[in-house]
């Protein structure tokens, strides 16, 4: 009889620490995020919702898959996919005291097959007036200032221009490739880098001729 008490009391003692130790471990875990700034927190939402959208609105696709024709079928009218990271950049960029959020990831390869390019896909998200506000159409509005700035500094008229960006610190700033309208697929005529004032709406290029293949 004292062995069974004695095993009976070992079981308790063994079921408790095992209690003790998830109490902690979901202590532990609320501590850490708990620990998450408050611009963390808000990245992390903005990026899920932003995917969220991306994909309801079928500008980009799911992820890539190993099979290009059955991604095809499944998403038809799509031609990238979403990636597995999405970055984050931020910056007070209209100084209110406020940090804004620029999130923004590389096109890639298309995920049909295709052997087509594109800017990076960006959402602004700003402070004004205590609340934030969004700017959706940022790729578009870089692309048309790199096309109108290039014009103005060489008197040529670009076919199309890609970029991608690699800071944001008051300006956005980046690096492009751009096209005339004879130029084929693979040859671009020139690249260079690029800075973008979101307060001034001014784009400044540092333009270089590209050696064609």
């Amino acid at each position: 009889m004292k062995t069974n008490n004695i095993i009976v009391f070992s079981i308790a003692i063994f079921m408790l620490a095992i209690s003790c130790n998830q109490r902690n471990e979901k202590q532990d875990s609320k501590q850490e995020n708990s620990n998450e700034s408050p611009i963390s927190k808000q990245i992390n939402s903005e990026i899920k919702k932003w995917q969220t959208e991306l994909l309801f609105n079928g500008e980009v696709g799911p992820p890539c898959g190993n099979d290009y024709q059955k991604w095809m079928q499944e998403n038809p009218d799509t031609y990238f996919g979403l990636p597995e990271k999405i970055e984050s950049k931020t910056c007070d960029f209209n100084n209110d005291g406020k940090q804004d959020i620029l999130l923004y990831f590389p096109a890639g390869s298309p995920c049909n097959g295709g052997n087509g390019e594109g800017s990076d896909f960006t959402e602004l998200i700003f402070s004004k007036d205590n609340e934030y506000l969004y700017n959706k159409n940022l790729t578009f509005k870089i692309e048309q200032k790199i096309n109108e700035e290039f014009s103005n500094l060489t008197s040529t008229y670009s076919n199309r221009s890609i970029f991608s960006i690699t800071d944001f610190n008051n300006e956005i700033m980046g690096k492009f490739t751009l096209w005339l309208k004879d130029d084929a697929h693979c040859c671009p005529s020139y690249g260079g880098s690029f800075k973008y004032n979101l307060i001034t709406r001014k784009m400044t290029l540092n333009i270089n001729k590209t050696a064609k293949q």
